[in-house]
């Protein structure tokens, strides 16, 4: 109690150097320029951040817009296709010598007809007339081994005869020699009375329609196309009868298969990755398309952006780091200010 304060202490106890007045303007203003730093390089982190998570769902909510678009755009595409398929065969099951020809079954006459279908029209795949029943009796090219043959159990016989109404069928294999795989366009063929007395079919090889879709290509992602099963029409990679059903379980799938239409971020449980995925169902054909990008291709942009973002962070710590050692170095010269960094 009472004892004395040397000369030049503060209340604190801290010792004042008075013949150099500078070291304790230092010692006193050090610590804000570094308190500054630090406040500067949380806020840096915190607004970073936020912009980072805001820049991602807008990113991902423009990723999704886009694949909406590009599915409608796919699905135009190709139900314009098939419809005018659909509609030639509608207008040859309107002629008067062709209908004729199918009550009369002669089947030279009904070959001139197929022939001129398939030479005109190459794209839409193998032309053929069943009776109402569902027997194949003339085909082109021909298929003798096949004529006489009833195929009522085929999904394409059981679609078109369930209303007698143009029907697209499910992917399933050829019953010729090659097994190939192909979906079949059907539609009734009727009399003058309006009676049914005939199916002309076109059986459309999915090798013929992955020739036309394989141009269209989606910007950082893909499409496919299943039917109404879930059995892949067209995919850029998997074309093998025993690939034909690795999507059915997707959940874009599924969802179309309920008649869906729509985006969402999904589990892609084939491929393994998160996607940003647009879906939406052909109601003409039975049909649905899937346009997809993954997520992690799609947020490239944005983590090139932090990276450039951690670069500048990293020139701002190294100048920081500068100033002060050039401002330790000039302390006995009492050049550095309280509060600043020069």
């Amino acid at each position: 109690m009472g004892e004395r304060q040397p000369a030049g202490a503060t209340p604190t106890g801290l010792m004042i150097d008075e013949a150099n007045p500078s070291r304790w303007r230092f010692a006193r203003g050090t610590w804000w320029p570094i308190a500054s730093v630090l406040a500067v390089f949380v806020l840096v982190l915190l607004v970073a951040g936020a912009f980072y998570r805001r820049s991602v769902l807008l990113e991902a909510d423009a990723a999704l817009a886009t694949n909406q678009a590009l599915a409608r755009a796919v699905a135009d595409l190709i139900e314009a296709r098939q419809e005018r398929y659909r509609d030639l065969l509608l207008s040859y099951a309107g002629r008067f010598r062709f209908r004729e020809g199918i009550e009369r079954r002669d089947r030279s006459e009904a070959l001139r007809h197929l022939r001129q279908i398939s030479e005109s029209f190459p794209g839409i795949g193998q032309p053929f007339l069943a009776d109402p029943a569902g027997v194949l009796w003339v085909a082109y090219p021909e298929v003798p081994e096949l004529y006489g043959r009833s195929f009522a159990r085929r999904d394409w016989y059981q679609g078109v005869s369930r209303s007698w109404e143009p029907y697209v069928s499910e992917v399933y294999e050829s019953a010729a020699a090659d097994r190939a795989l192909l979906v079949v366009l059907a539609a009734p063929v009727r009399n003058a009375d309006g009676r049914v007395i005939g199916i002309i079919a076109v059986g459309q090889r999915l090798q013929v329609i992955r020739e036309w879709l394989l141009p269209i290509e989606i910007p950082g992602g893909d499409f496919y196309v299943v039917d109404r099963k879930g059995q892949l029409v067209f995919h850029r990679t998997r074309a093998k009868p025993e690939q034909v059903a690795d999507y059915a379980h997707v959940p874009a799938v599924q969802r179309l298969l309920a008649g869906e239409t729509g985006i969402a971020e999904t589990q892609d449980p084939v491929e393994g990755e998160v996607r940003l995925t647009a879906y939406r169902t052909l109601p003409s054909l039975g049909w649905g398309v899937v346009v997809h990008r993954s997520k992690s291709v799609v947020l490239h942009r944005m983590h090139t952006l932090v990276l450039v973002a951690r670069g500048g962070r990293v020139r701002f710590d190294r100048d920081a780091r500068r100033n002060r050692r050039a401002c330790t170095s000039k302390r006995a010269a009492g050049r550095c200010s309280a509060g600043h960094i020069h």
